[in-house]
């Protein structure tokens, strides 16, 4: 079994590829921030992918979302993913973002 085989058993894999699309095809765009965004608590998941998709839109990526299931965040020319990990983040983890990239 090759690596693109074990990303496509990731079920949440799905989701991302098809919310990335989404993205990819919208028209409506939110106008990209002419300040950082501000500095806000994350009290919970969902705060923090909120606001990864305007941290995505303020160097230009107007059509970040979020996407409703997951820690994703897609653009029609990137993909982000949100993560409340103790550590920093390592190899595997940046892998298998970048496969869903890929897909």
């Amino acid at each position: 079994m090759g690596p693109a085989d074990s990303f496509a058993a990731n079920h949440g894999l799905e989701t991302a590829v098809a919310a990335r699309e989404l993205a990819a095809l919208s028209r409506r765009t939110a106008p990209v921030p002419s300040s950082r965004p501000p500095e806000r608590f994350i009290r919970e998941a969902r705060d923090a992918e909120l606001i990864a998709a305007e941290w995505m839109r303020y160097p230009g990526f107007a059509d970040a979302v979020a996407t409703p299931v997951g820690a994703d965040v897609v653009s029609g020319r990137a993909v982000a993913q949100a993560k409340l990990e103790v550590k920093p983040t390592g190899r595997p983890t940046v892998q298998q973002l970048h496969g869903a990239a890929e897909q």
